[in-house]
């Protein structure tokens, strides 16, 4: 048998569901703005529409080397950092992905 069940207090639940909204609405457009406004010294890096862009294509349009190319840039940003960088699933990347990794390395003055 279905009951009809009516909640006291409905139009709180209503405004802590539009609040939650808001945040998830937050949530997903903060990061581009922070792109947007933030001055990354990445070269060909840009945003348009809150989406990160290096030389005009997503990110997700790079190949394998070019990705990694982008990661290393972005962890030597602070030179007050650890100063390691962990490259995982090599065995899952291209092959050569390791020979790319080092002559980026020698590239940006990093040791192996």
């Amino acid at each position: 048998m279905a009951q009809n069940v009516v909640y006291s207090g409905g139009s709180s639940h209503l405004a802590e569901s539009n609040s939650l909204t808001e945040k998830i609405e937050l949530a997903r457009t903060l990061p581009g703005t922070i792109l947007e406004t933030a001055e990354i010294p990445i070269e060909g890096l840009s945003v348009k529409d809150g989406i990160p862009l290096i030389n005009g294509l997503p990110v997700s349009n790079l190949s394998e080397g070019e990705k990694l190319d982008l990661c290393i840039d972005v962890a030597i940003q602070n030179p007050s950092g650890l100063q390691i960088i962990l490259i995982d699933g090599t065995t899952h990347c291209a092959k050569g992905i390791m020979a790319v990794s080092q002559n980026i390395g020698y590239r940006k003055s990093l040791q192996p």
